[in-house]
C-alpha cells in the first residue's frame, strides 16, 4: 500500500508521524495561546435572542420559512 511521507502512518507499534508535523513546528499555529474567555458566544446567544423576534415577524423574508 502506498502512504505518502507527508502523512501520519499507523503501524502496529504505534503512530509514525507524519512530515507534515515537522512544518507544524515552524509556523505560527505553535505559538497559538489562549486568546480570551468564552462570553464572545454568550453574547452573540444575546443578540441572536434579540434579534430572533424582528427576523420572525416584520423582518421576515418570504420564503425563510419554506425551509424548516
Amino acid at each position: 500500500m502506498y502512504l505518502h511521507q507527508w502523512l501520519d502512518q499507523n503501524d502496529p507499534n504505534g503512530l509514525i508521524p507524519g512530515s507534515w508535523r515537522k512544518c507544524i513546528e515552524k509556523s505560527a499555529l505553535c505559538d497559538i495561546i489562549k486568546c480570551g474567555s468564552n462570553t464572545s458566544s454568550r453574547q452573540a446567544k444575546q443578540i441572536r435572542e434579540e434579534f430572533c423576534p424582528y427576523f420572525n415577524s416584520e423582518g421576515a423574508i418570504p420564503w425563510q420559512f419554506d425551509h424548516c
